[in-house]
């Protein structure tokens, strides 16, 4: 057994890189010009490599086509892993939460690959004093390869982060080119997955959290029974809404306000302000900024302006949700005297729930229609809450049904929307 021991010799890739020293010759005439006191013999290989080198000042996607080579079982040291698997973690961490345009997808499979062939070289390890021989000669090795092990664990690291399943597999199947390594890497996903949903969520979920992107789950949260609780506690109320034709300080008065993103359009009627339309902020100010659109009061207001196409098809393109505008710069002198038609811009079709709605099926709608807002009416179609994306998160729905230790009822904000 020690004779076959000291016979093998570990296989290295040819692709990994080895040393580049002078001749021995040369190297002992460059000692000795250096070092006159003290001359010693010395020799150069160049048949020797870093493996840790051949790691850390490689491009990554090389360094993973180290880690993932089948039958280069004592070609990555422990060492050398351990030490790329800690400096990548962190930088990893650090390069994807600044502003860099970094990505993440071969950091996440470098670092899985990383501990997976610390594992396979742990159970290589256990297999030599097992007594199941050096490799290659026993039978053991031709499926206990750290290369596979490597592999499995960037399917797991990545899983577990990214929480992907299906398509994952079908991406290291195909990095792979091993169908027989299916079953091993779905096992590991689907692990994996489990661990990391019962820890936290994903970490594309985190970053829209510290953006503080108002996302919905496709669901709503299965630890509340939302069936029978109404609407009417997440709406926010009182809202502020617009006529039909509004003078222009009220528009801007409107704005200045607030910064809303979308406004019910209601008509006066015997039973109250009846819905008659939604209209967003942007298409506020677009009438509000261009003459165009004005009219005096007492006059009929204008249904259709032929610049209107020219005008609103350029502009909304490019603007985004606006901040508080300028009240020196935007309101003009006569804005007392003139009128807008918002019903020229609004959304004539908008969704509108009963205030008896319940918020499971008000949630379902929401996210299934894509809306940014949904106005809550009574009986009468008189507009009397509004729903919004930061409504229905869960810790808001926990906050004012009072699911959770830490809920109370009957809290009502007026949204940023």
């Amino acid at each position: 057994m020690a004779h076959e021991k000291n016979e093998y010799q570990p296989k290295v890739e040819a692709s990994m890189e080895q040393y580049n020293c002078m001749e021995p010759e040369e190297f002992n005439a460059t000692c000795a010009n250096v070092f006159l006191d003290k001359i010693e013999p010395c020799t150069a290989r160049n048949i020797s490599y870093n493996d840790f080198a051949s790691l850390i000042f490689v491009q990554g996607e090389e360094a993973i086509h180290h880690l993932f080579t089948r039958g280069t079982h004592d070609e990555i040291s422990y060492g050398a892993c351990f030490l790329m698997l800690f400096i990548y973690f962190i930088g990893a961490c650090w390069a994807a939460g600044s502003a860099v345009s970094s990505g993440l997808v071969v950091p996440m499979l470098l670092i899985g690959a990383c501990y997976g062939r610390i594992i396979g070289m742990i159970c290589v390890d256990l297999a030599r004093n097992s007594g199941y021989g050096p490799y290659p000669q026993g039978s053991v090795w031709a499926w206990l390869d750290p290369g596979v092990f490597a592999l499995i664990g960037a399917a797991s690291f990545f899983g577990g982060v990214t929480r992907l399943t299906i398509a994952l597999t079908v991406i290291m199947i195909e990095i792979s080119d091993d169908v027989q390594l299916l079953l091993p890497i779905m096992i590991s996903i689907v692990i994996a997955k489990w661990i990391a949903d019962f820890i936290t969520h994903s970490l594309y979920h985190a970053v829209i959290e510290l953006k503080c992107m108002p996302l919905i789950d496709t669901a709503p949260p299965a630890a509340f029974r939302m069936d029978n609780e109404p609407i009417s506690k997440l709406m926010n109320t009182p809202i502020r809404t617009v006529n039909k034709h509004p003078t222009l300080h009220e528009v801007w008065s409107l704005l200045t306000s607030t910064n809303h993103g979308g406004f019910p359009v209601v008509e006066e009627t015997s039973h109250g302000n009846v819905i008659v339309g939604l209209v967003s902020r942007p298409n506020l100010r677009l009438l509000l900024n261009h003459v165009e659109f004005h009219f005096e009061a007492g006059q009929e207001a204008p249904t259709h302006i032929p610049l209107y196409d020219n005008v609103f098809a350029g502009e909304l393109q490019t603007q985004t949700q606006s901040p508080l505008i300028d009240a020196q710069e935007l309101e003009p002198n006569n804005s007392h005297d003139l009128c807008v038609n918002v019903t020229t811009v609004m959304n004539d079709s908008v969704f509108t729930i009963y205030d008896t709605f319940s918020i499971e099926r008000a949630f379902i709608l929401f996210r299934n229609m894509g809306l940014r807002h949904l106005p809550v009416v009574d009986k009468n179609n008189v507009v009397v809450g509004m729903l919004t994306r930061k409504d229905l998160l869960a810790h808001e729905i926990e906050e004012k049904t009072g699911y959770g230790h830490h809920g109370h009822h009957g809290h009502h904000h007026e949204s940023d929307a």
